[in-house]
C-alpha cells in the first residue's frame, strides 16, 4: 500500500483515445485506468498537470476486485 505508480497518457491508443496506462516505478505495466474512470484524469494530464498515483488501500468500500489506484493532484 502506498507504493508509487506512474500514469502514462496514451494518445495514440487505438482502443481508447483517453487511455491512461498504469506502470510501476520499475517499468512493469499493470494495465489501464478503466475507461469509465479515465476522462477526468485525461483532462488534467492533457492540461499539462502532473498527477501522483499510488497503490491504494484495501477497504470495505472497494468497488472492484482489481488493483486500487489512488490519484491526487499535488498543489504547488
Amino acid at each position: 500500500m502506498g507504493t508509487p505508480l506512474r500514469l502514462v497518457r496514451e494518445h495514440q491508443n487505438d482502443d481508447d483515445a483517453r487511455a491512461v496506462a498504469v506502470w510501476t516505478q520499475d517499468g512493469t505495466k499493470l494495465g489501464y485506468v478503466p475507461r469509465i474512470d479515465n476522462q477526468p484524469l485525461t483532462k488534467v494530464m492533457d492540461a499539462g498537470l502532473a498527477l501522483r498515483a499510488v497503490v491504494g488501500s484495501d477497504g470495505p468500500d472497494r468497488p472492484r476486485p482489481d488493483i486500487r489506484v489512488e490519484v491526487t493532484l499535488p498543489l504547488a
